[in-house]
């Protein structure tokens, strides 16, 4: 069942990458001035909620409900279906890829030297070039029109994976293991099938591990990510993405911390937990403890507090001084 909590992302998830143009209309300015950070207030404070929100939800995809379930890490729960690509699903899946290239003999034993397969999507493929050098072994993929149902997704373009890390077998039920990479990707296309075209460039490290074949641990970190839809750039920058997942019980736990640059926003926030996230359903539940908090120009800030039953309490602070202006109270799934 670790794939439940892989799969358990793809489940018709309603939010994109961290680019999502669901805040396009946000009315916040269309600057692309990297330098500006935006003033939370009144008028936006809701806006940049459900910016952050969907950034989380691209990475972790909590709540993601509806949709077929598929199998990947045995007990990690990950979804299927006409929803958003998720990056912890798709660099799953990646590893996936590089785990078939090397059983098909894309793995060089002497310094110096690469070998080259193809591996197949549902379809199209990725071309898997392997070299050995002293720092140890890259993977280069190209995606050649590949198809991937289980993230309902086309891919093209390239990327790197290096420093891969695999032990056990966490696609085995009850099975302890590890697995971990560095991503570099080069301006890789996603296409949905109904057109919808996101590009994402950047690197960080992923990483999913367990101790025990039923709790799991998955990461995703890094420096610099871009995406682009039409209608928006968003700019992800010092991100840290941490989850837990009991693949008995379903209970999960998070924490995302990072900076979110955005031209739909016209600027740039920050955000950070301050105590985790948890919940008792990754699929069906948003989470139901936990506090984020969000902050803008000057100070400026929104104290995001998980509640029971799907609802959070917005707490906006517009000048910075430590005094509350306004209280709301919403749906979770009403910021996406």
């Amino acid at each position: 069942m670790i794939m439940n909590i892989v799969n358990t992302r793809r489940r018709n998830a309603r939010w994109a990458l961290p680019v999502s143009a669901a805040v396009a209309m946000c009315g916040c300015g269309t600057t692309t001035d990297l330098t500006s950070i935006v003033s939370i207030s009144q008028d936006n404070y809701a806006t940049v909620s459900a910016k952050v929100v969907n950034t989380m939800q691209s990475v972790i995809a909590v709540g993601a409900q509806g949709g077929t379930t598929t199998s990947s890490a045995a007990g990690v729960t990950t979804t299927s279906g006409s929803g958003a690509l998720h990056l912890m699903d798709f660099s799953w899946d990646a590893l996936q890829k590089v785990i078939t290239a090397r059983s098909q003999g894309a793995e060089p034993s002497v310094t110096g030297t690469s070998v080259a397969t193809t591996v197949p999507c549902d379809s199209g493929n990725i071309s898997v070039a392997s070299s050995l050098d002293g720092s140890g072994t890259t993977y280069a993929l190209t995606f050649n029109n590949c198809e991937e149902q289980s993230l309902t997704y086309t891919f093209n373009g390239a990327m790197t994976l290096s420093n891969v890390q695999t032990t056990g077998d966490l696609s085995a039920p009850a099975t302890p293991g590890t697995l971990s990479a560095e991503f570099d990707l080069n301006a890789v296309q996603a296409t949905k099938s109904r057109g919808s075209n996101t590009t994402i460039q950047g690197a960080f490290s992923y990483n999913m591990t367990s101790s025990d074949g039923v709790t799991f641990d998955q990461s995703i970190r890094g420096t610099k990510l871009t995406t682009t839809q039409p209608g928006d750039l968003t700019i992800l920058s010092t991100f840290d993405f941490a989850i837990t997942q009991d693949s008995n019980t379903s209970k999960f736990s998070y924490t995302a911390s990072g900076n979110i640059y955005s031209t739909a926003l016209g600027g740039s926030i920050t955000f950070a937990n301050q105590s985790p996230f948890t919940g008792v359903n990754l699929i069906a539940d948003s989470p139901d403890h936990g506090v984020m908090l969000i902050t803008g120009r000057s100070n400026s800030n929104v104290v995001m507090t998980a509640l029971f039953a799907g609802f959070v309490t917005l707490d906006v602070d517009t000048d910075g001084n430590g005094t509350v202006d306004t209280t709301r109270r919403a749906q979770w799934s009403g910021l996406r």
